[in-house]
């Protein structure tokens, strides 16, 4: 967190959190800039930190996770990159993304 404050001081424009729940979001929406968002896969308080939160919804199968290690451990499992931005381009990033200008593939943002 540490250096996302020291790079990005006004905030940033999304951050998403897949590790901390409940109360503990509030330190994560520190890091978001008024009128940002903070999108977290795990539950808490309908507020934090000025911000409404958005939690997404998200289900694994009994089994998943053994196979997918299976599968990168035999060398096939492929991941498809829709794009690559660079760190400050992350908000144009987030446009194309919410535009759907990308319907398959992951979007890299580097550092």
């Amino acid at each position: 967190m540490a250096t996302a404050r020291r790079s990005q001081p006004g905030g940033l424009d999304v951050v998403i959190d897949l590790i901390n729940a409940g109360p503990a979001l509030v330190a994560t929406a520190g890091l978001v800039r008024p009128g940002g968002r903070l999108i977290s896969t795990l539950y808490g308080p309908e507020e934090a930190g000025g911000l409404v939160p958005v939690y997404v919804r998200m289900e694994a199968s009994i089994g998943d996770l053994p196979r997918q290690a299976e599968q990168a451990a035999a060398g096939r499992m492929s991941i498809e990159v829709a794009a690559t931005y660079p760190f400050d381009k992350s908000a144009q990033a987030m446009c194309d993304l919410a535009e759907s200008r990308y319907t398959r593939g992951k979007i890299i943002i580097t550092f």
